[in-house]
């Protein structure tokens, strides 16, 4: 987790499942949740991704994103 604050994050909003559980998973470590980013649409966020300008801490979706280079990794099966 220490190693993840130094790195540039994106999130959806504020108000969005995802970004309550991330929070509370820094809080719980003791660290703080500061992203770099925040974006309403997942498709935005993963644009900015692809381009090498943070990375997405997101649960599985039912969407498929086909990343258009090597370092967009998927943690789901």
């Amino acid at each position: 987790m220490q190693d993840l604050v130094n790195l540039p994050l994106i999130c959806g909003s504020s108000a969005s499942t995802a970004t309550e559980y991330v929070s509370a998973v820094f809080l719980q470590k003791g660290l703080v949740y500061q992203p770099k980013f925040v974006f309403e649409q997942v498709a935005i966020a993963a644009g900015f991704v692809r381009k090498g300008l943070g990375i997405v801490i997101q649960p599985c979706l039912g969407i498929t994103l086909q990343p258009a280079e090597p370092f967009l990794r998927s943690s789901a099966p």
